[in-house]
């Protein structure tokens, strides 16, 4: 009897080519994939147009944040005139006008990119830090020698050896060590939950701006009270004639308070809350602009808060992550394997 599973060679053997539609074949007209490809490729079209022109307006935003600096300097340590405020207020607003109408062109897929690009580029200047430290370094290196030159990291400057060993001076450890001798063990495993929540490594909270996130941390708190309590946060919140710069509406009642105002006197004497800052003076500001100390600092205020966080849920409620229960190969009610 003939085994099924062999070929029967009694059979005439078929000639010619075998066809192409088969299960191990390639069918030539199949055009589900032809789509995709054509996005890519347009996709990478529009990329390369882009990157010229953000290259030629990132010239300005450099010069707009070198405004910015000096007129946020000038108020929190000098006691500038209002024509001064004025001066740098004309400036910045006439430069953000030319950044605007060279992108007005693209859309909002391309606007994001650029906005992404600056952001990176503001970490590596130290910009966005506040005390002009570099949130990233750039390791030119192309092996891990032991040995570290200064010239060898981007930028240039000042720059110690990572230990990866814990640093027992750091705020973190000290304050495990604190709940270690309480016997509080679980409030810091929930901080640390906290904390990993606003670095960005289970929620996408480093994307919102940080007076999104304070608001509902500290309700029963102004942002002038935070600053108080939480003196970290100062060298990013930015005063109130910030938020009369970036708005044309604003700017117009600026200058027409200017026309009637002595603009040779301290801003102080004729309008003092330009100086200060208001609710809105970290609307700016992202988390991911703020050093891991700084948000360290706001986790350790808000636990000790009225409005602290007490269980899992409390968390949650303000800074999300309900849905995720558990990650693969983490227990997450504690953060620890």
């Amino acid at each position: 009897m003939r085994d099924p599973n062999l070929p029967d060679l009694r059979t005439r053997a078929r000639r010619g080519r075998p066809p192409l539609k088969n299960a191990n074949g390639t069918d030539m007209g199949d055009k589900s994939g032809y789509g995709k490809v054509v996005a890519l490729h347009r996709r990478l079209v529009h990329e390369n147009r882009d990157e010229g022109l953000f290259r030629k307006v990132e010239s300005k935003v450099i010069q707009i944040e070198k405004l910015e600096d000096e007129l946020a300097l000038m108020l929190k340590t000098k006691s500038p005139t209002l024509a001064d405020v004025l001066k740098y207020a004309k400036q910045i607003h006439e430069e953000k006008l030319q950044v605007e109408e060279q992108l007005s062109s693209r859309n909002s897929v391309a606007l994001s990119r650029f906005d992404a690009l600056m952001e990176e580029r503001m970490c590596f200047d130290g910009i966005r830090s506040g005390t002009k430290t570099p949130l990233l370094l750039w390791d030119k290196r192309p092996y891990e020698p032991l040995d570290v030159g200064s010239d060898e990291f981007m930028p240039n400057g000042m720059c110690s050896v990572i230990d990866f060993q814990p640093n027992p001076n750091s705020n973190p450890i000290q304050t495990q060590q604190q709940h270690i001798k309480n016997k509080t063990l679980h409030k810091y495993h929930l901080m640390i939950r906290a904390y990993r929540h606003l670095m960005g490594t289970i929620t996408t909270h480093n994307q919102r701006s940080i007076g999104d996130i304070l608001r509902p941390m500290f309700p029963d708190r102004s942002m002038s009270s935070l600053i108080q309590l939480i003196p970290s946060l100062a060298p990013f919140a930015r005063p109130k004639v910030f938020e009369m710069i970036y708005s044309k509406v604003k700017l117009k009642h600026l200058l027409s308070f200017s026309e009637t105002a002595d603009v040779d006197k301290s801003v102080q004497e004729v309008a003092p809350e330009l100086a200060q800052c208001d609710e809105n003076c970290f609307d700016s500001v992202k988390v991911r602009h703020l050093p891991s100390y700084v948000l360290w600092d706001i986790i350790v205020q808000w636990q000790e808060s009225s409005g602290g966080f007490e269980a899992e849920s409390d968390i949650y409620r303000v800074l999300g992550g309900g849905r995720l229960k558990r990650m693969e190969g983490e227990v997450f009610a504690t953060g620890f394997a």
